[in-house]
């Protein structure tokens, strides 16, 4: 707010924005979740993690342990991926100005 008391217009955010303003906390609660099954993921198949199970035996599906772990956690990404799509789905659609298509007549007459 202004000395006088008025209110001015919001500057628009900068710098990394994660959540656009009067995101619902259930959206930002769904996406904090992913990234950190993202994360758990990418720390799982890097070293040290993965050197745990970088052994040809035992078989697991008939795949070494080692690929065994990355498929599984592959699945578990999608299966998040999946969930996130899931949960947006759901949401409203933001309105955009100017997305109809272009039916608006232009300024410059064209």
């Amino acid at each position: 707010m202004s000395r006088e008391g008025h209110e001015t217009p919001s500057a628009p955010p900068r710098g990394l924005v994660l959540f656009p303003p009067g995101t619902p906390p259930e959206v930002r609660r769904r996406r904090v979740t992913f990234v950190g099954i993202v994360i758990a993921a990418a720390l799982a198949l890097v070293w040290p993690v993965a050197s745990w199970v970088a052994n040809p035996l035992p078989l697991v599906l008939g795949l070494p342990m080692s690929l065994a772990w990355i498929v599984g956690w592959l699945l578990v990404v999608c299966a998040g991926l999946a969930w996130m799509y899931r949960g947006d789905r759901k949401l409203p659609e933001p309105e955009v100005e100017g997305a109809d298509g272009g039916s608006e007549p232009r300024e410059d007459g064209a």
